[in-house]
This record gives C-alpha cells, sequence and structure tokens, in this order.
C-alpha cells in the first residue's frame, strides 16, 4: 500500500512498505535524501513489549508490513502514521524526530488527530474507536476495560464499538462531533469525546460508506454505490444525492473510495476518486452533478489534495499531478527507490462488499432438511440392524428347541 500525505503546496511525506520518504518537492520531483527517508519497522522493532502484546504478535500470522492510514496534525507540526504490525508512530513533520511509538491491539483502519492535537482518534476492523496520547506517554500503563467490556494491558481510551468495520472518521470543523462510516451503510454523528452520546445517524447508502467530507454544517459521503449524498449531519436529513459516478463506457459502478472538497473559481466543488478506475470526477457541490471526468494514466493506490484545484495520485507507475481547472494530469520525477517499492505495492483496501445475493432462510431450511433426511437415515439403518439381530436370535432359539426335542 502507498499514501500520500502533503504538508503544503509543494513539500509531503510518501509512505511505502516499511519506509517514509520526505520529498522537499512534490510539484516536480519526488525525491529524498538519506535524511528524508524514515525506516518506520526499525522505529517499531524497538519498542518493548508485554506479555499479552507478545501474544498478540501471532508469529503463524503472516503479516506485510505497510502503513496503513496516516494523518497530519491540525497546526500541521505532527504526523500519525498507524501501521499492519499494530503500531501508531508520531513524530515531527518538519524533522522526523519520534515523539511516540505504540502497540495497538488491532489492525487500524483510519487515523486522524483531535483538534487540539493531544489526542489521535483511532478505529479499527474490529469496529472499535480509540483515542490515545499523542504527544506524551501515559505515565502508567494500567489494565483498563476495552469497549467489550474485556480487560486488556494496552493503552488508550475507548470512545465507540460497533460490530461493524470503521471505514472513516471525520471530525466537525469545530471538533465537537465525530462522524464515523462504516461497512453496513450508516453514518454515525457522536459527540466528541462522550462518542457513546449518538446525537444523528446519517442513513442513506445502499452500500458500505468509505468515505466523508465536512464542510460547515454539512457532510458529504460516497462508497461502495458510488453516489454522493450531502447531509446535514446536525439533523441527520439527506440533502441532496447524485447519480452513480461512472464512465459512460462502464457497464457496473466501481465504489467511490475517496471525496475531496475543494475551491475552483470562487464555487465548492467535490473530486472523487475510485481506486479502480483510471479517471478522476469533478462534480459540482450545487446539484451534485457531475461535469468534468478527467483520464488517467493508471489506477490510483491513493490520492491527496494539495491546494485549490491541485490533486496527486500515487500509482505502481509513479506519482502524479492533476489540475482540475485545466483537466491536465502530468507525471512526476520520482527516485528509484520509491518507483521500485510501488511496483508491488498491496491494494489500497480489500473489498468490502457484503455477499447478500442469497436467501439465508432458504439456506437454513435447507440444511435443516438434509439433517432430517441423515438422521432418518441413521434410524432406518439401526432399525434394519435390529431387525437382522432379532431375526437371528428368533433362528438359533428355533434351533435350540428343536435339538431339546429330538433329545
Amino acid at each position: 500500500m502507498a499514501l500520500l500525505l502533503p504538508l503544503d503546496d509543494k513539500s509531503g511525506y510518501v509512505f511505502c512498505k516499511q519506509f517514509g520518504f520526505f520529498c522537499k518537492s512534490l510539484v516536480q520531483a519526488a525525491t529524498s535524501d538519506d535524511d528524508g527517508i524514515i525506516d518506520m519497522k526499525a522505529i517499531t522493532e524497538a519498542v518493548p513489549s508485554d506479555k499479552e502484546q507478545q501474544q498478540n504478535d501471532n508469529p503463524r500470522e503472516k503479516i506485510v508490513f505497510e502503513a496503513l492510514c496516516c494523518a497530519l496534525s491540525w497546526r500541521k507540526e505532527f504526523v500519525a502514521v498507524a501501521l499492519s504490525s499494530k503500531f501508531i508512530i508520531v513524530f515531527k513533520a518538519a524533522d522526523r524526530t519520534v515523539i511516540r511509538a505504540f502497540r495497538i491491539s488491532r489492525f487500524p483502519t483510519v487515523i486522524l488527530f483531535d483538534k487540539d492535537d493531544e489526542h489521535v482518534i483511532v478505529s479499527d476492523r474490529a469496529g472499535h474507536v480509540t483515542r490515545y496520547l499523542a504527544m506524551k506517554s501515559p505515565e502508567k500503563v494500567e489494565q483498563r476495560r476495552e469497549i467489550t467490556g474485556e480487560l486488556t494491558n494496552y493503552e488508550g481510551e475507548p470512545l465507540s464499538g460497533t460490530f461493524s468495520m470503521i471505514l472513516d472518521l471525520v471530525l466537525s470543523p469545530d471538533g465537537r462531533k465525530l462522524a464515523m462510516a462504516d461497512r453496513d451503510e450508516k453514518i454515525r454523528v457522536s459527540r466528541y469525546p462522550q462518542c457513546f452520546v449518538i446525537e444523528n445517524f446519517c442513513l442513506g447508502h445502499t452500500e458500505f460508506v468509505s468515505t466523508m467530507a465536512v464542510h460547515e454544517n454539512r457532510l458529504f459521503s460516497s462508497g461502495g454505490d458510488a453516489t454522493i449524498k450531502e447531509w446535514d449531519y446536525q439533523t441527520g436529513q439527506l440533502l441532496r444525492e447524485s447519480a452513480p459516478l461512472k464512465l459512460a463506457a462502464q457497464k457496473e459502478v466501481k465504489p467511490i473510495r475517496k471525496i475531496f472538497l475543494f475551491s475552483l473559481n470562487g464555487k465548492l466543488h467535490l473530486a472523487a476518486f475510485s481506486y479502480e478506475m483510471k479517471a478522476i470526477f469533478v462534480v459540482d457541490e450545487g446539484n451534485l452533478a457531475t461535469i468534468a471526468e478527467i483520464p488517467l494514466d493508471d489506477v490510483p493506490l491513493h490520492a491527496a489534495h494539495f491546494e485549490g484545484p491541485i490533486f496527486q495520485i500515487i500509482a505502481r507507475s509513479g506519482i502524479y499531478r492533476i489540475c482540475c481547472e485545466t483537466r491536465s494530469v502530468e507525471k512526476i520525477e520520482t527516485c528509484a527507490q520509491l518507483l521500485e517499492l510501488l511496483k508491488d505495492a498491496a491494494e489500497p483496501m480489500p473489498i468490502t462488499y457484503k455477499n447478500v445475493a442469497y436467501n439465508n432462510a432458504e439456506q437454513y431450511f435447507e440444511r435443516k432438511r438434509t439433517k432430517f433426511e441423515e438422521i432418518a437415515k441413521g434410524d432406518r439403518t439401526r432399525k434394519g440392524k435390529k431387525k437382522n439381530s432379532n431375526g437371528k436370535q428368533d433362528a438359533q432359539g428355533m434351533d435350540e428347541s428343536a435339538e431339546s426335542v429330538q433329545a
């Protein structure tokens, strides 16, 4: 997997495999000297672990070391990266000084800083949302209860829990609301940090919700059904929705993995990326109509918004700069080491469609019918054996009687 994280309109980080590359310019060239390369695997291997954490690191579980998600603090001073090895690394954006590196109990899906940059909020595949201290380690990690009630020695403050995988998190502009999008087509808007208080649900998607963007009191979302929906997240009301985003020659819709809000000619627009299509959709915020389809040379692994109408995508063939105003796509010079890592970068996200094409009740009754047939067959077999056994005993008794009469 490969991630792009812009720091300003020119520089940023690229994460691929176990390395993080600081690039002074992502406009003309994505290059980094040795001082700008972070070996995240080496950082995590230096962190001690207790018995519970050692048991959680299943040696039989073959994990490819990847950066799964990353975030920039609100003041743009710190970077947080969540890894497939169940680690979080927080470091200074300017000089890559590591502030913290700590373990978490489950595979992360989304990470972001809260409004004061004191905590990182992390969701995982089990549907749990937990926050951790970002700038300092806790003085003492005491045994605590997970959101499920189980005792654990891992640090962190549980915020919320659900049975569905969390696919995206976004904070409201004032930092007082946390929206959580999940695999079960739902968006929950909770009070932060008292996330057990659910303010509203935004319901209407027919497939998983993988991406959200917020502007003032409005929330935009998209996902597996490839539609963009606009909500008033304070009431949960659906304001408008788009038609499914797809190319003219395309028969099936592909999931939208990331949407961004940006300003173009004084108007608000959305850019929608699918990690399964070689195209970017530019959508008018006013009526959610598609106004442009910008073709790409490669399928994106990840996308990032730099400033105004400028976006960048990272693909297996390199890094591309896109201008939604001129609808131009330009390939950026990329260092050889990063290009080599990108060639076999993992897919950004597993397929999260749920298999609902079958009838659960019909399958249940079929299994029940088969089970009863097996039981009935077993009963007939046992009765047959018993009858044969009784027949042999009767024949043996008659022979014994005949022998006694002859005697």
